[in-house]
């Protein structure tokens, strides 16, 4: 049994994000006592022909600091705002990076409940070549071959105004063996016009047990495919995971929902108000969509579950602004005893509530439970 996610014809990400790349850090010096972390490496990094360099950072653990944070400049993107690549929250001394760029530099920081310490000073980076890859990091690493990858490049795959784009609806997140790991891993797959993943291109090298756990996570990944002229047609998505230090399971590393236009939201309104569910709040323009963060699936009745039962369930839930649910219809009825399981478990599950202008709002969202035996 899968849970299926998308806010009617537009899609949210189920992912419990925690810190993200943000925007640029001014320089500046913290009155708290943790001092700079010495950076170890590297000043050399690897590079993929055809591909994004790859770069492992290293830096000494600092006493007392209870994660850190690195900041990361290709040449001259720091002096524009947003284009620093900086990630927070880190809870072991290291970060496994790509970039589109042939170096740049970097900084790390310690962090504490008392505040960010002092930062290093920026330390230069550069790639060399991959026929100078390192024997042990050929061994460890799995990349995607030109081969792998030449679907990219089909036609069917270049912009198209007319083409909306496939909206992921199931995103199980792959785990990383209980070892501890600051890494985020770049991707582009190709959906199918059934809504499944054909092909994966990595934009940089992946560790081997990460690679399998992605692998094995995508095979079950789902989407509502990308329509053209009214027919589903196959599209190219990119996606990038973080592997966190603190937790096992990974997360979708994705950058803030957009906010739904004036058009969307009539679209919505007028299927909310078709539908047997006439008591959401009307979607706002401007508005972004909640995401869930907690969502544990329903479960097969036995009844169900002796019968052999399989399909959908369509609810649409009703989400507050403080990101609990408050109510709960079914759209589209399986069988009495499965939307009763349905209903029930979604009860339970927590959101990240819609925003519009940095204020949390009321929002409606449509919410697909697939009940199968597999």
């Amino acid at each position: 049994m899968k849970t299926f996610l998308a806010p009617l014809f537009v899609f949210f990400l189920v992912a419990g994000i925690g810190s993200q790349a943000s925007f640029a850090l001014q320089d500046r010096q913290s009155p708290t006592t943790l001092p700079a972390p010495a950076q170890i490496s590297p000043t050399v990094g690897v590079f993929q022909p055809g591909l994004a360099p790859f770069v492992n950072f290293q830096w000494a653990a600092v006493p007392g600091a209870s994660a850190y944070g690195i900041e990361i400049d290709c040449p001259g993107c720091c002096v524009r705002p947003g284009r620093c690549y900086t990630v927070r929250d880190l809870e072991t001394p290291g970060f496994s990076y790509f970039g589109g760029y042939p170096g740049g530099r970097w900084r790390v920081w310690a962090e504490s409940p008392l505040g960010d310490g002092n930062m290093s000073e920026w330390r230069d980076f550069s790639f060399r070549k991959r026929d100078d890859i390192e024997p042990s990091l050929a061994l460890d690493y799995k990349r995607s071959s030109s081969k792998d990858c030449e679907w990219r490049t089909a036609q069917e795959f270049r912009w198209d105004p007319a083409r909306t784009p496939a909206y992921l609806i199931n995103s199980p997140m792959p785990y990383s063996g209980g070892q501890k790991v600051n890494e985020v891993i770049s991707f582009e797959v190709k959906v199918e016009a059934d809504g499944q993943i054909s092909d994966v291109c990595f934009m940089g090298p992946v560790r081997n047990d990460l690679y399998e756990a992605i692998m094995s996570a995508l095979k079950r990944w789902r989407f509502r495919p990308a329509r053209k002229d009214n027919t589903v047609v196959p599209s190219i998505m990119h996606y990038e995971i973080r592997f966190r230090a603190c937790c096992e399971q990974a997360v979708l590393f994705y950058p803030p929902m957009p906010a739904l236009t004036e058009a969307q939201a009539q679209n919505i309104s007028k299927t909310v108000s078709q539908s047997p569910c006439p008591f959401y709040p009307s979607p706002m323009s401007g508005a972004t969509f909640p995401r869930a963060i907690y969502h544990p699936d329903p479960d097969y009745t036995s009844a169900a579950l002796k019968s052999k039962v399989t399909g959908s369930v369509g609810l649409m839930v009703n989400i507050g602004s403080d990101g609990w649910v408050k109510d709960v219809c079914v759209a589209r009825s399986l069988r009495p005893d499965l939307d009763e399981s349905a209903m029930t478990t979604i009860k339970t599950w927590r959101f990240e509530p819609a925003q519009k202008n940095g204020v949390a709002v009321a929002a409606v969202t449509f919410v697909e439970v697939s009940f199968n035996l597999q």
